[in-house]
This record gives structure tokens, C-alpha cells and sequence, in this order.
């Protein structure tokens, strides 16, 4: 009885495997797909959630289940997600306050390396915002006006944001870093009781996103005296960036974009990305997210991967040079 060598079983097992996994990613969808959210239902993040998930379920010819896994800044849904199999049938949403939740929690840093990023699908633009009734705040219209009254307070600024941790919080505390100003953080559980304490003048100053604060700054409840953007917005053409004020390289633009498990097939990958690409172009999508409080703004992987490294690094920076803790 002959027997066949090992190199020959293994050559065969390899191109078996390989004929399997092609076959796979050839095939690929051919079940319903799993879409984690790290946040509760009826929030922006959630709602451009299941908007992709409704039209990559007609692209691709299957269901895309939204599976809402609420917690710790969205790390609940990282952990259960970097446990599902690397086959494509698995994605999350990844935004910027899990990614920087990796800035204050070591333990939770080895899970970027679990993690492959798709595609960018959104992002959105933060403000500085004053209340004008607020004692002091009514000359203040920009930057330098605030720099001085915050110099000329001995007990220094409050201000708040959508949380410890966010990107507005560390705004904030970058900007007063560079102003060699004291600006005191005052903590919220989310942006909308942020919100309404600086409405009701109980807080003096604010940064918030863009499309949640518009209304009131049209209305003169607040006064908007920056934008942490790369440029000017919309309807806030005459308000400067930070950046134009001499805050140079200070921008919060917080992001959103769909992640797969490290180990999916490249073909399967390029197959998401393309599917994203196209739903992004509609326009009725793209209004569709724009009522969410989102802009569309698409980045392939790369481009996106390469984002995700720099703001992780500056904003670490930040935090390191501030001594900020996420309470």
C-alpha cells in the first residue's frame, strides 16, 4: 500500500482551503448580515445606521440586521464584536468616542488590532458657542474676546460639551492650552443636558455639533464665536475656525464609518466598500442622513485608516499635555 508523501497532503489541504475561501468571497453574501451599533436606538448614530442598513440590504441581496449594543462609549459593542467570526457577516459602526476611548483605557487598546476599517461614511462639525445673557458674555463674539475675559476672571471659564472625553471637551481644553487660559470642563451624561444648561444660562460657554446648535444660534439664544472645522460652514459663513482665530491645527471633527473583524477576505472588503460608495452618492440618502444631523462624507479604507492613526495620536497628545482624565 502506498502512501501519499506530507508535502503532497499538505499542498492539497492548502489548495482546497484556498479554493473554499474564494468560493467564500465569490459568494459573499449568502446570509443575512449583522450591522453592531455601540449606542441605543433613535440617536444619529443609530439612525445613519439603519439607513445604510436599508439600502445595503437592496445593493447586496441581503438582510442587514442593526444590532444595538449600547455602553461605554461604544467599547460594549467592540468587545462583543471583535468575538464574531472574520467573515464578513459581521460589521460594526465605528465612531470617534469609542476610538478615544483606547486614549484613557490601556486594556482596551488591544482591540484596535481586532479591528479593520472599511470605509468613512460621515462626519460632522463642532462649534463654540456662547451664551450672550450669561454675566460677561454678552461683547464676546470670538475668540480673543473670550481670551480676555478669561484672563480678567480670577476664577477662570466653564464650559461643557457631550461628555468627559469627547472631542469637545478635549477641544476646549486644547484651545485653553494654547490661549494659556483656564477653562474648567463641566461634565454632563450627553449633549442634551449640556445643551440646556448653557441655554438656560446656568453655563456660560459650549462646544457642540453643528447641526444641533444651528437652530438656536439663528434664533440669538446663543451666540456661535468658532467653528472646529478645516473651513467655514454653511449658514455660519461669517464665524471663523478656530484655526483662522490662530488656533493653528486645532480641529474636532468627529467621524463614523464601517469596520469589519481583522481577517476578512480583501474581495469581501472591496465588495462593503463599493456598496457604501454607491448608496453614498444618492442624494435621498445623503438627505436622509443630513436629518440625522450628519454630512455624508465618504473615505475609503486607507484614507480612513490613515485618519483614525492621526487623530488618535493629536488628541492623545492632548490629553497627555492637559493631564485630562475621562471621568
Amino acid at each position: 500500500m502506498k502512501f501519499i508523501k506530507p508535502t503532497i497532503c499538505a499542498s492539497l489541504t492548502l489548495a482546497v482551503s484556498m479554493m473554499v475561501h474564494a468560493t467564500d468571497s465569490k459568494q459573499w453574501p449568502a446570509k443575512s448580515i449583522n450591522l453592531v451599533i455601540g449606542f441605543s436606538a433613535g440617536g444619529p448614530t443609530d439612525t445613519a445606521a439603519r439607513i445604510l442598513a436599508r439600502e445595503m440590504s437592496k445593493d447586496l441581496g441581503q438582510p442587514v440586521v442593526v444590532d444595538n449594543r449600547p455602553g461605554a462609549s461604544g467599547t460594549v459593542a467592540e468587545k462583543y464584536f471583535v468575538n464574531q467570526s472574520a467573515d464578513g457577516y459581521n460589521l460594526m459602526m465605528l465612531v470617534v468616542p469609542t476610538v478615544f476611548k483606547r486614549i484613557f483605557d490601556k486594556e482596551h487598546l488591544s482591540l484596535n488590532e481586532q479591528i479593520d476599517p472599511v470605509a468613512r461614511v460621515y462626519s460632522h462639525h463642532n462649534v463654540l458657542v456662547v451664551n450672550p445673557n450669561y454675566p460677561g458674555m454678552k461683547d464676546v463674539k470670538n475668540t480673543k474676546d473670550l481670551i480676555e475675559f478669561a484672563k480678567n476672571n480670577k476664577h477662570g471659564v466653564s464650559f461643557t460639551s457631550a461628555g468627559s472625553g469627547s472631542i469637545g471637551h478635549l477641544a476646549g481644553q486644547q484651545m485653553a492650552y494654547m490661549a494659556k487660559i483656564d477653562l474648567q470642563h463641566i461634565s454632563y451624561k450627553g449633549a442634551a443636558p449640556a445643551l440646556n444648561d448653557t441655554l438656560s444660562g446656568h453655563l456660560p460657554m459650549m462646544f457642540g455639533d453643528y447641526t444641533t446648535l444651528l437652530q438656536h444660534i439663528e434664533t440669538g439664544k446663543i451666540r456661535a464665536i468658532a467653528v472646529a472645522s478645516s473651513e467655514r460652514l454653511p449658514k455660519l459663513e461669517s464665524t471663523p475656525t478656530l484655526m483662522e482665530q490662530g488656533f493653528e491645527g486645532l480641529t474636532a471633527v468627529p467621524w463614523g464609518g464601517i469596520v469589519v473583524k481583522a481577517g476578512t477576505d480583501e474581495k469581501i472588503k472591496k465588495k462593503i466598500q463599493d456598496s457604501l460608495k454607491k448608496i453614498l452618492s444618492d442624494k435621498e440618502v445623503q438627505a436622509k442622513i443630513s436629518d440625522a444631523g450628519l454630512l455624508v462624507n465618504f473615505a475609503p479604507a486607507n484614507t480612513w485608516k490613515e485618519q483614525i492613526n492621526k487623530d488618535f495620536k493629536y488628541w492623545k497628545n492632548v490629553v497627555d499635555a492637559n493631564g485630562i482624565r475621562a471621568e
